[in-house]
């Protein structure tokens, strides 16, 4: 059976797995023309395109990550000195523009620290068995994700407002994200649960 730690790094691996997958979806990939083979000044500009693409998906898989990260990391030391998770100090550490943003956020953390710690508790040696392990049935496993689902749409509607004066098409890309993540999990649960 794995150590802590291992299960830990089993489930942020899923996560960058899928942080990873979601940029590939929603972060459209420059597409090559016929004019780049013509004229070499577009191949030159696609290059640079892509350069740009290949860095937005890191940054947006590196945001993705950093809350998950921050409470597989309370989960385990949690887990390691039997007492309860502090999402205090997690959700302290988002500096976040509203009240109703950070109560939204740490309701998400909430959900998704019970996650973290049904995995880890489970024992196994791989994800996918973590999951069989810890939630036992597909609905399980679902009504868990649909949780952190719904924590999650909350949160993107406390920060709408704020990302607006930023971006004009915030409302069609959160959207996307939404669907695509929930289409992402419940696949994920397709493969575990067959």
């Amino acid at each position: 059976m794995s150590t802590i730690e291992a299960k830990k790094e089993l489930i942020l691996d899923y996560e960058q797995r899928f942080a990873n997958e979601l940029g590939l979806v929603i972060i459209p990939k420059p597409k090559v023309s016929l004019w780049m083979i013509l004229i070499p000044f577009y191949f030159v500009f696609h290059i640079f395109r892509y350069k740009k693409y290949m860095e937005g998906r890191r940054v947006f898989s590196a945001n993705f990550m950093i809350s998950r990260r921050r409470v597989a990391d309370e989960a385990m030391e949690a887990l390691r000195q039997n007492r309860p998770a502090n999402l205090d100090a997690v959700s302290a550490k988002a500096k976040l523009p509203s009240p109703e943003a950070q109560r939204t956020y740490r309701e998400w953390l909430t959900v998704l620290m019970a996650h973290y710690r049904e995995l880890l508790t489970a024992q196994a040696d791989d994800f996918d068995a973590l999951v069989r392990q810890a939630y036992r049935s597909r609905s399980h496993y679902l009504m868990t994700l649909d949780q952190l689902s719904e924590a999650e749409k909350k949160l993107n509607t406390a920060m709408r407002a704020h990302i607006k004066n930023e971006a004009e098409d915030v409302d069609e890309v959160i959207a996307g994200i939404e669907g695509h993540i929930t289409r992402m999990r419940r696949a994920h649960a397709q493969t575990v649960f067959p």
